[in-house]
């Protein structure tokens, strides 16, 4: 019987009846020593996050660490020994495809300003207030560009469109003809998406290349009438570019759901930058992916991946293979 440790709670749940060759054990992520404990004997992991620590614990039995989300940047794998499948997990796509029209809607209509401003007794709206009536457009024949057009990508691409919306997208290998929008070329046509777009999606995973994708020029591109909406990972868009940009207005608005403290530090503010005295921003603590919904599809992805490891078959979900380098001295 092949031992699986699982760390995400919010998984866990839909994990249960699976093979009677595998044990499955729940250890809280905050149970270090358990933890280290149950890894060295262990055949396989399930969560989102393992440190150089616990990745030096695993044992020679190790076969699998199955994350639970789209992003491996939270897992030391370069720590595990050589051979070990690395398998990512979606289901979240809905989620955050909801998130990004949510507020795309609710930058371009002001909804945070305009709330605020009724529970202060002010009518702005056209008909007591007109002065201070926001200015929008319906989303109709908009275009959204999408930097990033994988799993989530193409979530977003199909609301998008649902509501009217033209989308155009970059991704690291383009494709012609695609169904879900009208162009979808490689990373070097930034530029050219830069300058169709009404809203920029980022929803790109962070890596070497993407770090810093998005700066003063790329947002100066995008223009005064422009939207960016965040929901890839807070770096992949320069910080002090950003506030700047909002804050001089070079962008109509954002909305950022990822941001530049790691979540795990509980920081009182996502930024060292007073993001939180703009108008024109909305801020979400890294929220857009986690409805209901998303966890037990993302269960299923990882019972399918640990089918597959137990039965010898090519593991769908891989994102790479180690090299080696650690495992228990």
């Amino acid at each position: 019987m092949k031992k699986v440790v699982v760390t995400d709670p919010d998984v866990w749940p839909w994990l249960q009846d699976m093979d009677d060759r595998l044990r499955l054990v729940f250890i809280p992520l905050d149970d270090t020593e358990e933890l280290n404990r149950e890894l060295a004997d262990a055949w396989a992991y399930v969560g989102v996050f393992l440190d150089e620590q616990h990745a030096r614990s695993v044992g020679p039995n190790f076969e699998l660490a199955q994350i639970c989300a789209a992003g491996t940047e939270h897992i030391a794998s370069r720590f595990l020994p050589a051979g070990v499948t690395v398998a990512n997990a979606a289901g979240h796509g809905k989620s955050i495809a909801e998130h990004v029209l949510m507020v795309t809607l609710a930058v371009r209509r002001q909804l945070l300003n305009v709330d605020r401003g009724l529970r202060a007794g002010q009518w702005a709206n056209k008909i007591v207030n007109p002065a201070a009536a926001p200015a929008f457009t319906t989303l109709e024949g908009s275009v959204v560009g999408i930097v990033g057009f994988g799993h989530t990508g193409r979530a977003i691409a199909r609301l998008c469109r649902a509501v009217g919306m033209r989308v155009i997208a970059v991704n690291r290998t383009p494709a012609s003809g695609d169904p879900d929008a009208d162009w979808v070329k490689a990373m070097d046509a930034l530029p050219e998406l830069l300058e169709q777009a009404d809203t920029l999606v980022l929803a790109c995973p962070l890596t070497d290349s993407t770090k810093g994708l998005i700066g003063t020029t790329e947002l100066r591109t995008l223009g005064p009438a422009g939207v960016l909406v965040n929901v890839a990972r807070g770096p992949v868009v320069d910080e002090v570019a950003l506030y700047e940009a909002l804050k001089d207005h070079n962008i109509a608005g954002a909305a950022i759901d990822v941001w530049y403290r790691p979540v795990s530090t509980q920081a009182s503010a996502p930024s060292e930058l007073p993001f939180a005295e703009l108008d024109n921003i909305v801020m979400t603590p890294h929220y857009s992916a986690t409805a209901t919904d998303t966890y037990r599809e993302r269960g299923q992805d990882v019972r399918i991946s640990l089918f597959e490891a137990l039965n010898g078959l090519p593991v769908s979900r891989r994102v790479t293979t180690t090299t080696g380098g650690g495992g228990r001295a």
